[in-house]
């Protein structure tokens, strides 16, 4: 902008001397002044465009099939087509996502590897496990844009004798101990169980599954009276009635589930915990490759396909900036560290 408002300026000034008969030195010494600072301004101006050289990969931090490498594989061609090369995508899993996490921090900041990230690995792991953690939240990561937000679900059996929030207190409060099922220790879920405890006054036992469906498994088989589970497959039991849904821990209620309450409007207010899951580079990607890449997930998110596809799975896409994530981040570690302390949880 300042480039082609210095340009214009320059011809102006060309303009106006050409009317007279002579050339004033003012008038040389402004056109040359000008056409100067326009010299110096288009490098910098064409730094700020930045085109991949190559493909582009994607790191997904879990298993194929889980719910980050079905993200992965919903955004692979939409932000391929912004970025105008193809993108690769690397499944990495393996120590609670820490293996596919410490792989992208360590990577070549030139913008060729980018990666998924979530509150597993970017916002409770720091805390779940401390010193043995190969890499550090947020430094050795650059925050490109949170992708989306989800709710977890508390759910209940069918023969379980409640169906609001305020009904499964009381019930809890004369069944204490009762265990609830989720995909593992220090899970979202697992945490979420916790403040549930902690907020209204409960205790239910934690019961770690190797999995969430196997947890949901022994929920439809009346094994386990209740699982903590995210709204993707929560969400499906539910509206097949297989299980029931008692509340979500987001603030706001979820489209696929517009019936259940929030756990913020039913006796614990700022109650807020939420599954997300966002973009991120390894630490020092210069400003015009940084800006690139998040111009590429603003386009993938508005993309029709994508955006229905995240509302079917019962998230909301977000698309924060890159200065918006990194304080949201900043804000979560606290939160969940929190959680992570006061659940005793450990990883030997």
């Amino acid at each position: 902008m300042f480039a082609q408002h210095a340009l214009g300026l320059a011809c102006n000034l060309r303009n106006d001397s050409l009317g007279g008969a002579h050339q004033s030195e003012d008038t040389m010494l402004a056109l040359s002044t000008v056409l100067s600072a326009f010299l110096i301004v288009t490098p910098v101006h064409a730094q700020d465009s930045w085109t991949p050289s190559k493909p582009v990969k994607l790191i997904v931090t879990y298993a194929p099939g889980g719910s980050a490498d079905v993200l992965a594989r919903l955004m692979q061609e939409p932000m391929s087509r912004s970025l105008g090369v193809p993108i690769v995508i690397e499944n990495r899993p393996g120590g609670g996502g820490n293996v596919g996490a410490a792989a992208l921090a360590h990577a070549e900041p030139d913008g060729h590897t980018i990666g998924i990230g979530a509150v597993s690995t970017h916002a409770i792991n720091p805390a779940l496990f401390g010193a043995k953690l190969p890499f550090r939240v947020p430094d050795d990561f650059t925050p490109i844009g949170q992708i989306l937000s989800q709710p977890n679900v508390l759910l209940v059996s069918l023969d379980t004798p409640v169906d609001t929030p305020a009904a499964f207190v009381a019930w809890m409060k004369a069944n204490p101990g009762t265990p609830f099922g989720t995909a593992g220790v220090g899970s979202s879920n697992h945490l979420t169980g916790e403040l549930i405890n902690l907020r209204y006054g409960i205790r239910m036992t934690h019961t770690p599954y190797k999995s969430g469906g196997q947890a949901l498994n022994d929920l439809m088989g009346n094994h386990v009276k209740i699982v903590i589970d995210n709204i993707t497959t929560a969400a499906v039991l539910a509206n097949n009635n297989q299980a029931r849904a008692i509340a979500v821990s987001t603030r706001k209620r979820a489209a696929i589930l517009p019936d259940v309450p929030t756990f913020d409007e039913s006796g614990a207010p700022g109650f807020d915990l939420s599954s997300w899951q966002g973009l991120f580079g390894p630490r020092g990607l210069p400003a015009p490759i940084l800006l690139r890449l998040h111009d590429a997930l603003l386009a993938t998110l508005a993309d029709p396909t994508v955006r229905t596809r995240l509302h079917e799975l019962g998230s909301e896409p977000v698309g924060s900036t890159p200065d918006e994530f990194l304080a949201y981040i900043r804000q979560e570690l606290p939160k969940w560290g929190e959680l992570v302390k006061n659940s005793g949880a450990t990883i030997d």
